[in-house]
């Protein structure tokens, strides 16, 4: 945790100190197929529509090359399903008797929804003429901050029993004990995610409309490098049902707290972006005319 926030701490530093350099300070929106490229064993995984809105900080350094940095909010979406998952394990009863631990589930969906706050850092590249209208290419990277990570689920069925083969007898309806059955179950879970960083792409054009204001159009591409699965707090969370002898919480742990349903998920994300740039003026502001 101190790690981390070590981590920010200097993050925000570098971002205030790019702040003061800035000679164009800009407000952009985008959006477009923005989630989780989840790595599923089985099922199936839809990344849904976000976006971004920030405020970017540009430092030029020629007439062709510039730094170029800010800060955002972001949305990342996904909807994952699973028709159907069987599952069984050895466990052991408040009485310690060992029996087959036995979960059916039916239709099991998941809608995610993960915001975080971005802080990207880009190198660009522009043409130079003398019209109003130039190309730009920008590469680097983003820092992702996870904020908020909610998970809604639904589940048609699921059925948890336990067969017990001394006596060939298979318990169920026995909320107490662990036994019970759901129909149409719906729940809203919180959900913990790494700090992620990603490979950034932007390209498109560059309209001057005034000399100090100007207009980007183009597409953007996002493609995260490290895994955003943080460790499991439950380490017994292999699948997606738990037993609970007490009856009081088999209730699904998330596909993100489930190792056997989920490998690693990095940030995948695609679109459309619109940028205003204002220039700060003075002799070391950007001349895209001449």
């Amino acid at each position: 945790m101190k790690k981390n926030n070590n981590f920010r701490i200097t993050l925000i530093l570098l971002l205030f100190f790019t702040i003061g350099k800035a000679q164009e300070i800009s407000v952009y929106a985008n959006g477009g197929l923005q989630g989780l490229n989840h790595k599923l064993k089985g099922g199936t995984n839809k990344i849904d529509f976000g976006g971004k809105l920030g405020i970017g900080y540009t430092y030029y350094l020629d007439d062709h090359f510039a730094v170029v940095t800010g800060i955002e909010g972001s949305i990342y979406q996904n909807k994952l399903k699973f028709e159907e998952l069987d599952y069984r394990s050895e466990q052991v009863d408040n009485d310690g008797d060992a029996f087959e631990f036995r979960a059916q589930i039916k239709n099991y969906q998941e809608k995610t929804k993960l915001t975080t706050i971005n802080i990207p850092v880009m190198l660009q590249y522009r043409t130079f003429n003398a019209t109003n209208q130039q190309f730009y290419f920008n590469v680097g990277g983003r820092v992702i901050i996870p904020m908020v990570g909610k998970t809604d689920a639904t589940v048609e069925e699921f059925r948890i029993t336990g067969y017990h083969a001394d006596t060939n007898v298979e318990l169920e309806d026995l909320p107490n004990h662990g036994f019970n059955s759901y129909y149409n179950w719906e729940g809203e879970i919180n959900d913990k995610y790494n700090i992620g960083l990603a490979l950034s792409l932007e390209t498109g054009f560059i309209f001057e409309l005034s000399t100090n204001f100007r207009l980007y159009t183009g597409i953007y591409a996002d493609y995260g490098l490290t895994n955003m699965i943080t460790s499991r707090e439950n380490k017994d969370s292999k699948f997606l049902i738990t037993y609970d002898p007490d009856g009081s919480d088999n209730l699904p742990n998330t596909i993100m707290r489930t190792s056997k349903l989920v490998d690693k998920s990095n940030l995948l994300s695609a679109g459309i972006q619109i940028r205003l740039g204002f220039g700060l003026g003075g002799s070391e502001s950007c001349q895209c005319r001449r």
